[in-house]
């Protein structure tokens, strides 16, 4: 879930940016050297951004194998783990 609000939030990111883009920026266009600096920038925003939603994503994943970790645990008798029945609800419930 939390990977298509990423992926729908780089869309739209991008759109943005490719709209300006493509239009121009015309409060801001008083001649081509500065319209290509305002260009260049979004250009770097942009990646920026995208390195950033990779390293969340990456996190993300991670995040994700140690819960799957976890509850991987709890499928072990409970006398290999040494917890009692109350405490792995409690685990349980700290998931």
């Amino acid at each position: 879930m939390c990977s298509e609000m990423i992926k729908t939030l780089f869309i739209k990111i991008l759109m943005y940016l490719l709209i300006i883009m493509w239009f121009g920026l015309p409060c801001y266009s008083q001649n081509d050297d500065e319209q290509w600096q305002i260009h260049e920038a979004l250009t770097n925003r942009l990646s920026s951004e995208l390195y950033k939603i990779g390293l969340l994503k990456q996190e993300l994943e991670y995040i994700k194998d140690i819960l799957n970790d976890l509850r991987d645990f709890q499928i072990l008798p409970l006398n290999i783990t040494k917890l009692n029945e109350d405490n792995m609800i409690a685990f349980d419930k700290d998931i």
